[in-house]
């Protein structure tokens, strides 16, 4: 068997690759969608197996369906994990960070503070803005949440506020304020792609996520207020974790500084892997200078996570975590979405549904709906913010442009949906993140990630009033109609 460049030489003929057609894409991705949802609700199988089977269902359509040589394949699996390996060397610093600061007492100290400030009745709203100025702060919202995060989530466990509500809110604030940082990657590369800049996004962002970051703290508040009232707070157990951090740890207001330079040095715009490296460098030197550890238990906390040992369950699983081998299985399942996301990419799944949707098209409404569906979808087939963004900014721009709606308004849809989808879909690397670092899954934070349903929710309803979307000043708008149909919804 030999490549080609039109394909595969079988029994001596050549097979030529083709396109993947419409209906043959939405039927493997029903497909894919039946052995997801049959992996996760019936045989009770490893997320990861899942969707290592949908790459081999994927391949073998691929390979004796559609003539791909495997060269082709392998050409955009390589492709994808190429663009995810950042992402992945992150959630790698997560889990050494983590190890870290929980030896050193970093995390343990802001656990004590905010269980000393925070109550039931005030944690989901301050907890949301908090999150929010740090994400602004930084343009990370996986730094965030694996620095603050942390010790928020512990400060929630003492306080007995459901992790799920507690994890979204740290989620939901942290994304919130990614999304509004001039150092955000996700924003600036959803505006290069429409060839925007990301300060006139900002101001586009407004009537949707800013408008439902108003509406999500009034209903935080409410939870609060409706928590410390009629909740089963109970104050003993706080005032035993206090006394138990006490005991445990040595403190001294030093041992915030590993944030503070994680957080100086991310607005500074330095590279966040090597930020995050340098905050666990000093944490594992506090933890030998301040808490008496030894060198080797210091360095194997970065490995094996942090054990602490001090007679009440509960606590223990609090203060104990992270290390890079807690990372791994997280991130072995990231990679078998790498493959799977690659093999769609070489088959052109997603562009054949994307060119027929779009044609599909008959409002601008429409066309804002059909653009949300293709950039969620793409971070579910691709596990990747990026991707899906590059891919569907690309594809939709044209589309945008000629119905009359400003380019921004396309920046606009793929940041709200793909920076949101991306703390939510399963293996996405915001999820996987939530997952390994508080313990909570996408199915049991999901409902209270009010920030995001909504900002969604408004980016569609500015789409089909024409409210607040913003229309190109180029060319009489009459003229543009690319569809020659009923303009209905414009």
């Amino acid at each position: 068997m030999q490549d080609t460049k039109k394909g595969e030489v079988v029994m001596g003929k050549i097979s030529e690759s083709r396109k993947i057609k419409f209906p043959e894409a939405i039927g493997l991705l029903v497909a894919f969608v039946a052995i997801l949802m049959w992996g996760a609700l019936s045989a009770g199988i490893p997320t990861g197996i899942s969707i290592c089977l949908c790459s081999f269902t994927a391949a073998l359509y691929g390979i004796i369906v559609l003539h791909k040589s495997w060269n082709e394949i392998q050409t955009g699996i390589l492709k994808v994990i190429g663009i995810g390996m950042p992402a992945t060397l992150i959630l790698l610093m997560v889990g050494l960070i983590s190890g870290s600061w929980l030896s050193s007492g970093t995390t343990p100290i802001l656990i004590y503070w905010g269980l000393k400030i925070l109550n039931p009745s005030i944690y989901l709203a301050v907890t949301f803005l908090i999150t929010a100025i740090g994400g602004m702060a930084t343009g990370s919202a996986w730094a965030i949440m694996a620095t603050f995060g942390v010790a928020l989530m512990g400060v929630a466990n003492g306080l007995g506020i459901p992790a799920p509500a507690a994890a979204a809110a740290i989620c939901c604030g942290s994304y919130l304020g990614d999304k509004w940082s001039p150092l955000s990657d996700v924003t600036n590369l959803a505006s290069a792609v429409t060839e925007e800049n990301s300060f006139r996004l900002f101001g586009c962002m407004i009537p949707t996520s800013g408008v439902s970051a108003g509406i999500a703290l009034v209903i935080y508040a409410v939870m609060g207020f409706v928590m410390g009232t009629h909740g089963t707070f109970d104050a003993s157990q706080t005032k035993e974790i206090i006394s138990t951090l006490e005991d445990t740890y040595t403190f001294n207001p030093i041992l915030i500084l590993p944030l503070i330079v994680v957080v100086v040095l991310a607005v500074m715009k330095k590279p966040i892997f090597p930020v995050l490296v340098i905050g666990a460098g000093i944490g594992t030197v506090f933890s030998i200078l301040i808490q008496g550890s030894s060198v080797t238990d210091a360095l194997s906390a970065l490995y094996n996570g942090y054990t602490v040992t001090t007679g009440n369950e509960a606590i223990d699983g609090l203060l104990s975590g992270g290390g890079l081998s807690y990372m791994m299985s997280l991130i072995l399942m990231l990679f078998c979405a790498f493959v799977f996301a690659g093999i769609m990419e070489s088959m052109g799944l997603l562009d054949a549904i994307l060119e027929k949707l779009i044609k599909v098209a008959k409002s601008r409404g429409n066309l804002i709906l059909i653009s949300m569906i293709t950039t969620v979808l793409g971070v579910y087939m691709t596990s990747s913010v990026y991707v899906s963004t590059i891919m569907n900014g690309r594809m939709y721009l044209p589309a945008y442009e000629k119905e009359g709606i400003d380019k921004i308004a396309l920046a606009r849809t793929l940041t709200e949906c793909a920076s949101n989808f991306g703390a939510i879909v399963p293996w996405s690397n915001g999820a996987i993140i939530m997952l390994s670092t508080f313990g909570v899954a996408w199915y049991q934070y999901a409902p209270y990630m009010f920030n995001h349903w909504l900002a969604m929710i408004l980016v569609l309803i500015c789409g089909y009033t024409g409210k607040f979307l913003p229309l190109s000043k180029k060319q009489d708008i009459e003229s543009q109609d690319i569809y020659n149909t009923d303009t209905g919804g414009k």
